[in-house]
């Protein structure tokens, strides 16, 4: 009886060791974890305040740097391009307008990515209201005829008076981004580097617009495929903000896309 006292004494002594041992290994191995989250998080909230400050550099340069003298000059362009001396040197006269434009079109793109980066930061909000549908999508092509030129894509436009709660102008712009994407100019107002068509090219961008229960549809379908770094995410952004999806699809063996733009009625009457 004695013998067997000792040895659960000691089967119980080794079990206490053991389970003592195993704690301490879990407590090293909780506190080692710790430690790399610890240093992780540090390293996360590093980065984290770099991307701000030059998320915060970049708004700047666009709000003060670039878009105040951009306006100037562009207001100072068009002075002397509407100056009727500017009639005995018509060639000169021509340029100016040109770069008038060139300006006028920097100024809208640098106000549009403004506008995206305060509404994706949760800085600005939309200011949704019940609008006609129709007259979002003519801004949205009289946008896109800004910032990609005149006369540089035909249009066909089919937008029924469908109520819908939206913002108007938020919504256009993105409209505008969209049909410049897939008519091929990229932000700067110039042709996309590395987009091919072959053959002939029908630079028409089909725009239709239509009611699918208590969602607006909005196809918006091109000569080229879209995917501009400036442009889609301005539009992506907005129709997020909405609560709506944008999908684009291809058509095998040919070029261009379409997108496809979902975005609720809201309490919009349809």
């Amino acid at each position: 009886r004695e013998s067997h006292a000792a040895e659960v004494a000691e089967l119980t002594e080794g079990y206490e060791a053991r389970i003592a041992e195993l704690d301490a290994r879990h407590d090293e191995a909780v506190a080692q974890a710790q430690d790399r989250y610890a240093a992780l998080a540090e390293r996360e909230k590093d980065r984290f305040e770099a991307l701000a400050a030059r998320h915060e550099q970049l708004l700047a340069v666009l709000e003060t740097s670039l878009r105040g003298p951009l306006d100037e000059l562009r207001r100072e362009l068009g002075t002397l391009a509407a100056d009727p001396a500017g009639q005995l040197w018509p060639e000169a006269n021509q340029i100016l307008h040109h770069l008038t434009a060139g300006y006028s079109r920097m100024t809208t793109l640098v106000d549009n990515v403004l506008s995206y980066q305060r509404l994706d930061v949760g800085t600005d909000t939309l200011h949704r209201r019940n609008v006609m549908l129709d007259a979002v999508v003519q801004a949205g092509v009289d946008g896109a005829v800004e910032l990609i030129g005149p006369g540089r894509a035909q249009f066909a436009v089919h937008a029924p008076p469908i109520e819908a709660q939206v913002d108007p102008e938020r919504l256009a712009t993105a409209l505008a981004h969209l049909v410049a994407d897939v008519a091929g100019i990229d932000a700067t107002g110039n042709a996309r580097q590395g987009l091919v068509n072959t053959g002939w090219v029908d630079s028409t961008i089909v725009v239709a617009a239509a009611q699918r229960g208590d969602a607006v549809r909005i196809e918006v379908r091109g000569p080229y495929p879209g995917g501009d770094p400036v442009h889609g995410p301005i539009v992506t952004g907005i129709v997020r903000a909405h609560g709506g999806v944008l999908q684009s699809h291809t058509v095998p063996g040919m070029g261009g896309a379409t997108y496809v733009l979902d975005v609720p009625l809201g309490e919009g009457a349809g």
